[in-house]
C-alpha cells in the first residue's frame, strides 16, 4: 500500500495494455475468433530472437493461422512476447504505431505513472505504479472474453500445442490471476 505511486519496471504486465488495445480497436465476443494473422518468416524470425534472448514465446510456424483469440490466449495466458508483437502489428501494422497507442491511451485512463517502451514489457523502459496496474486490471476483467481467457490454467495453441499459464496460483483457491510480470529489474 505504501508504495503503490512508485514507478517501476512492469516486466509482461505491459501485455494487459496490449490486451486492451487490441480489443479496443478488434471487438471480439466470448465466442468469436476475431481476425487471423498468417504466421510470416519474419514472425518466425522474430520468435528466433526472442528464444535467444529467454523472453516468454510460443513456438509458431511460417504459415500458421491464429487468430485474435489464439493471440489473446497465448499472450495473457502463457506470457507470449512473439504473440503481442503480431497481435500489435495486426492492430496498428506496426509495433512503434501501436506503442504510440498505447501512450495515448495512458492519458485517456489517467494512467500518469505508466508510460510503455515496447509492447512486451521485456525493455525496463516499460513501467509503471502498482496503483496505474490494478486500474488496468480492474478495465480488462469488466470483459466477459478476459475473464474467460485469464481463468485458464493453460491453452492449447495450433502449433505450439498445451502450454501453461505463467500467472502463479491460477486455478488455486478460486485465484482466477489477470497477468504475471516478471524481469531482474522488474
Amino acid at each position: 500500500e505504501g508504495h503503490n505511486d512508485q514507478v517501476v519496471p512492469i516486466a509482461s504486465l505491459t501485455k494487459m495494455m496490449t490486451a486492451y488495445l487490441a480489443l479496443k480497436r478488434l471487438p471480439l465476443g466470448i465466442d468469436q475468433t476475431g481476425p487471423c494473422h498468417v504466421v510470416t518468416s519474419d514472425d518466425v524470425t522474430t520468435y528466433e530472437v526472442m528464444k535467444g534472448l529467454n523472453e516468454s514465446i510460443v513456438e509458431v510456424v511460417v504459415g500458421e493461422q491464429l487468430c485474435e483469440r489464439d493471440l489473446l490466449n497465448g499472450l495473457m495466458v502463457h506470457s507470449a512476447g512473439n504473440y503481442a508483437v503480431m497481435l500489435a502489428n495486426m492492430v496498428s501494422g506496426t509495433n512503434d504505431a501501436f506503442i504510440a497507442l498505447m501512450n495515448q491511451e495512458v492519458v485517456t485512463l489517467g494512467l500518469s505513472g505508466t508510460h510503455y517502451d515496447d509492447v512486451t514489457g521485456f525493455s525496463p523502459g516499460s513501467v509503471s505504479t502498482a496503483l496505474d496496474q490494478a486500474k488496468l486490471a480492474a478495465i480488462l476483467m469488466k470483459s466477459a472474453l478476459v475473464r474467460a481467457i485469464v481463468i485458464q490454467t493453460s491453452v492449447t495453441l495450433p502449433v505450439a500445442g498445451t502450454v501453461a499459464s505463467f500467472t502463479p496460483f491460477v486455478g488455486v483457491d478460486n485465484i482466477i490471476g489477470v497477468k504475471s510480470g516478471r524481469t531482474l529489474e522488474a
